[in-house]
């Protein structure tokens, strides 16, 4: 398994030389770094006046300040329980941490609200991690409890199994096909958080240690597409705002407590379990985060969360690829639909001065079929259903969507992205984000558009014509063509005398598409010299070369290689 393979390589000790001396002496003041930026969240949380919730609770306990109002809140949440898995994965962190110092009184009717509480378990892959990691700690925390008593029906022994079973079972799934709802910049504190309290407080030696194994391997996954504070690549689930704000999610906020090269968060709350936790961050893993000095290819292998119909395989795989330099990350999936509602299939991140550094398209699709292969409800009430909860689903100027005629190719610095929406099928369009803080747009007529900001260079071919429309912090690419795609070239712009060689250089390239309505085929010469050539439906080929995703494996990059399966 990959958890054990990692977790050997980050322990093994190395010979005993100088350099490790001073690796060691690196690693203290790293440490040392740590602690300070730990102290600095769990006090800003801790000092909290108007947005009380359980993780602000927990972090009033833990530094003893205004106890009175956090255990008033804790009982008022608890007189009315909600929220399922929300609700009772972290109640139990604030327990656990926290019952050194409650009152009797309140231990006993956290233990009824446990008992007595029917949690919905969820319908996502977050959702089940959670709920079975509170179950599992609330039966190991009151042993002798029977079935009469519990929600669930069963004595704590069996809950206590039941949840180990499940856990078990989610952590061999990840650690062979991957994760289904991978790489969420939202989601993924969601994995992370009841990881640390099952390493902190599982009775059982076995257990702890595979908490641990995968906190290691989900930090050193965030890690390789770690730059500068921006979780880049493309995500399996994220919300519209932190699709163009890098710094408006729980996983940047770990990014910060355990690399340190990023501004102060603003969405801390849900890493206090992390914060409070004996856990520490193994160096191999800060280097993996901080070493950008030369540029790198990850490839990696998740997978399609559940498909319960529509479909043919259970979990089909997902493909990822990224190439990370010192400025940027050029990120992308395979296309089609890998999750429904929140995907983001591909993107252009980049470290900048400015806010919203990124590019990116998408086309902006919903559909009944869509759901129907994740959701068992009755597939005519499911677009309406899920508009309830997820309000721009069905908004044709949404920001993140799967689409199945979506498709993207890339190599290195380049991406080229098809469209080949059907007839009959709505919205009809494709979108493209620019965000109106580049330092510089230029748009030629019927060719590329070229961009640069800081210390980057992008250029962008709109295949089909469109229209460029202003927003609040964007300007929008749309385009009303069925069939339809783009080319992306990207640089440092350290590599180029200046911007407008950059400019000639592209335009220099050869780039066909005379054929394109009729094939839908791309062939495109990057800056390198390199041949792509991508045919919706078809092969993707490098200088005449299939292109096999068969090859990527579980991980693939110089930091870290685990086989599929």
């Amino acid at each position: 398994m990959l958890f054990l393979t990692l977790y050997l390589i980050l322990v093994i000790p190395l010979p005993f030389t100088g350099k490790l001396v001073l690796a060691f002496q690196t690693e203290f003041e790293l440490y040392e770094e740590f602690t300070k930026r730990r102290k600095k969240l769990i006090s800003v949380m801790a000092d909290e006046r108007k947005a009380l919730n359980v993780y602000i609770a927990t972090a009033k306990f833990a530094t003893d300040k205004d106890k009175k109002r956090g255990l008033e809140y804790i009982d008022s949440l608890i007189t009315s329980p909600k929220g399922d898995m929300f609700f009772t994965y972290p109640l139990i962190g604030f327990y656990l941490h926290s019952r050194g110092f409650l009152p009797e009184r309140m231990k006993q009717k956290i233990k009824n609200t446990f008992i007595n509480y029917t949690a919905y378990r969820g319908d996502t892959e977050n959702h089940w991690v959670m709920y079975y990691t509170a179950l599992y700690l609330a039966s190991q925390t009151w042993p002798d409890i029977d079935g009469d008593s519990w929600y669930t029906g069963k004595s704590s022994n069996k809950n206590l199994k039941e949840a180990e079973e499940w856990l078990n079972h989610w952590i061999k799934l990840t650690t062979t096909i991957g994760q289904g709802e991978f790489d969420s910049p939202h989601y993924g504190s969601c994995f992370l958080g009841p990881m640390f309290l099952l390493y902190d407080f599982a009775k059982d030696h076995n257990m702890r240690k595979k908490a641990g194994m995968m906190i290691d391997l989900l930090l050193a996954d965030y890690a390789v597409e770690y730059l500068k504070g921006i979780f880049t690549g493309g995500h399996s689930r994220i919300i519209r705002s932190q699709v163009y704000n890098h710094f408006n999610n729980p996983m940047h906020s770990l990014g910060y407590l355990y690399f340190g090269d990023t501004e102060f968060p603003s969405r801390r709350d849900m890493v206090i379990f992390s914060c409070l936790s004996s856990y520490r961050l193994p160096y191999i893993i800060y280097r993996i985060a901080t070493d950008r000095k030369n540029p790198f290819i990850n490839r990696e292998t998740k997978r399609v969360r559940n498909i319960i119909r529509i479909g043919k395989e259970r979990n089909p795989p997902v493909y990822k690829y990224d190439y990370i330099t010192k400025n940027y990350c050029l990120g992308s999936l395979q296309g089609g639909i890998l999750q429904p509602i929140q995907q983001h299939t591909w993107d252009l991140s980049y470290v900048s001065e400015h806010p919203n550094g990124t590019i990116f398209s998408l086309h902006p699709y919903y559909s009944s079929v869509e759901l129907a292969m994740f959701f068992p409800e009755e597939i005519k009430i499911m677009v309406d259903e899920v508009s309830k909860s997820k309000t721009i689903y069905t908004d044709e100027n949404k920001w993140v969507s799967s689409s199945p005629f979506e498709q993207t190719f890339q190599h290195k610095n380049t991406i080229i992205v098809l469209y080949n929406i059907k007839d009959g099928e709505w919205p009809r369009h494709i979108d493209s984000f620019f965000p109106k803080s580049l330092d510089q747009i230029e748009r030629e007529q019927n060719g590329w558009i070229f961009c640069r900001d800081g210390k980057i260079f992008v250029a962008y071919y709109p295949i089909k014509p469109y229209r460029w429309i202003e927003e609040k912090i964007n300007y929008r690419l749309s385009s009303y063509f069925q069939k339809n795609g783009l080319i992306m070239e990207v640089a440092n712009s350290d590599e180029y005398p200046s911007f407008v060689d950059f400019k000639n250089k592209i335009k220099s390239n050869k780039l066909d598409v005379k054929n394109f309505d009729k094939e839908l085929k791309v062939i495109y010469t990057t800056s390198n010299g390199d041949v792509m050539e991508f045919k919706y439906d078809g092969l993707r080929k490098i200088n005449g070369s299939a292109v096999k995703f068969e090859n990527y494996q579980l991980f693939n990059s110089p930091f870290i290689f685990s086989k599929y399966k």
